[in-house]
């Protein structure tokens, strides 16, 4: 069974998406299906885990997250804060750091923490439903030490606030993103890649889920060969299906997203690259379908 990260008190009514909902009828399915096993997050000391997080994210949004004060900037992801909604977040941020130590042991292929919602969120506020990431906070301790530490997202739309903290430098200059998302024209962005050197960050766009499946499989080998990971989280975003409200790519239905993972986590487990495996977009009515398909993918290399 998958390792799994998970604490019920993930979930809120936050917001009318599945975003803050949709995890625990997955995991209700997985346990169903004996696909996990669950290592429970303990409950976080609230006001160390708020320290840490104001280590990542400016302290004033942090303060207002935490609070609900001042609204705007707590609500600036567009979740209607509660104390529910603030703990929610910042066990969350605890259970990525477990998440990571746990990969890090290496004792599975893949660890699973299926939560949403952190690559928008940029260093001083949050946007498009992320309110921290999660990912760049669940990494800190290992870029401090100057491990590599790479995120794949294959979520619809731009982490750019990933990328807002990559441009940061400093320890964020350890981070190695792979960042594809649908948009009108199907191209890699990369000045790395224009030099022929995969060592470096890739990004680029693509209009069909045949495109997807081109760009994953023509980029991601030579990408994971030249940056020479320490570990890594792979944002398997299910919002390109093409029913989705909020992607809805051409042609990106089930089988192709599957194979997508299947492809991702083929290429990180041959090279024994720890990594955690989170949820990120997803909002159609077969959304907890097409995330047990990720934790299925997941299973056959974990057996």
């Amino acid at each position: 069974m998958i390792p799994t990260i998970w604490h019920p008190a993930y979930t809120s009514n936050a917001a009318p998406l599945t975003s803050t909902t949709k995890a625990q009828f997955v995991v209700d399915r997985a346990q169903e299906d004996k696909l996990i096993g669950l290592f429970p997050t303990a409950a976080p000391v609230l006001a160390d885990v708020w320290k840490e997080i104001a280590t990542v994210h400016d302290p004033a949004y942090v303060q207002a997250v935490q609070t609900g004060t001042p609204r705007e900037l707590a609500e600036s992801q567009l979740f209607t804060w509660s104390e529910a909604f603030a703990d929610s977040v910042a066990r969350i941020w605890v259970g990525q750091r477990s998440a990571v130590s746990l990969a890090l042991a290496k004792a599975w292929p893949f660890v699973l923490h299926p939560v949403s919602g952190a690559h928008h969120a940029r260093p001083e506020r949050g946007s498009g439903f992320c309110t921290f990431n999660f990912v760049v906070g669940g990494f800190v301790e290992e870029l401090t030490r100057g491990m590599r530490c790479g995120v794949i997202d294959l979520d619809a739309h731009f982490g750019d606030g990933t990328w807002a903290f990559k441009k940061r430098g400093g320890i964020y200059d350890h981070l190695r993103l792979f960042d594809l998302r649908a948009g009108e024209v199907n191209t890699v962005l990369s000045t790395a890649q224009q030099r022929g050197d995969y060592s470096s960050d890739i990004h680029g766009y693509y209009k069909t889920g045949d495109a997807l499946l081109f760009q994953v499989h023509d980029h991601l080998e030579r990408w994971l060969d030249a940056t020479k990971l320490g570990c890594a989280v792979y944002q398997a975003g299910m919002d390109p299906y093409e029913h989705d409200a909020m992607g809805g790519v051409p042609g990106a239905d089930k089988e192709l997203l599957w194979a997508r993972d299947a492809h991702v986590l083929n290429l990180l487990a041959e090279r024994q690259i720890p990594t955690v495996v989170i949820f990120a977009g997803g909002y159609s009515t077969d959304v907890v379908d097409l995330h047990l398909g990720t934790i299925r993918e997941i299973a056959q290399l974990s057996a």
